[in-house]
């Protein structure tokens, strides 16, 4: 994705390392790119801790297990689901639609 403009922060790990480098960033965080089903916490359970901070946060979810997924409530009600496996140029739709880019 930074080839098409976009700062991507990567948490090596899921869940407890990804709060920890959205919190040590400095600027606007524009979007959550998260999978489902990971092994500390689950995408949704990440999203409800960030939209505590990021109440307006759009969030993109993937996965290859579509009937697992329960997206909580926004305020922006911004959440768009991508099913696995997917192209990059699905992948660049996905987040424009996201970020409400399209």
């Amino acid at each position: 994705m930074a080839e098409q403009g976009f700062l991507v922060l990567e948490a090596a790990t899921p869940g407890a390392r990804a709060l920890e480098c959205a919190a040590a960033h400095s600027g606007t965080i524009h979007l959550l790119v998260t999978d489902v089903i990971m092994p500390e916490m689950t995408g949704c359970d990440l999203y409800k801790v960030l939209l505590k901070q990021l109440p307006e946060l759009p969030v993109l979810y993937m996965s290859g297990h579509a009937q697992c997924l329960t997206v909580p409530e926004s305020s922006t009600n911004r959440s768009v689901f991508l099913p696995k496996p997917f192209s990059p140029s699905e992948l660049l739709k996905a987040v424009r639609e996201a970020l409400a880019l399209d």
